[in-house]
This record gives C-alpha cells, structure tokens and sequence, in this order.
C-alpha cells in the first residue's frame, strides 16, 4: 500500500502551535557574555536577540562574536 502526502497528513497526530511553543530566549544589554554563552549552551543555540527595556529587539549576539571577544 502506497501512502499518498494528503493520506500521511490526515494519520499523523498534529496537534497546535501551543503543543510545540517554548518560552522565548533572549538577552539585554545589561546581560554578561558569561550569562549571555551559557543561555546559548543551555538552549542549544549559537545566536539569540538581544532587547531593550521595552522588549524591543535591538541586535543580535552569537557565540562566535562571544568566543571571539574572551
């Protein structure tokens, strides 16, 4: 039996947006790159914004541009 993309689609358990949602990360000005590296690590990512007081996002910081600068 052969499994068209519409048939998988109806099989497969979707849930919503809500079911796959995880907190935002980020990072302020005030953030030390210490702080700012271990977010990173501990979030399996190598680049978050960075927000101003409003929540605004103002930049981005990478790890790279981090290891680069220690």
């Amino acid at each position: 039996m052969s499994l068209t993309a519409s048939k998988l689609f109806e099989l497969s358990p979707f849930g919503t947006a809500a079911d796959m949602m995880q907190l935002p990360v980020f990072l302020t000005k005030e953030t030390e790159l210490q702080a700012a590296l271990k977010k990173m690590v501990d979030n399996n990512l190598y680049e978050l914004p960075v927000t101003d007081e409003e929540g605004r996002v103002i930049g981005d910081l990478n790890a790279f541009e981090i290891l680069k600068f220690i």
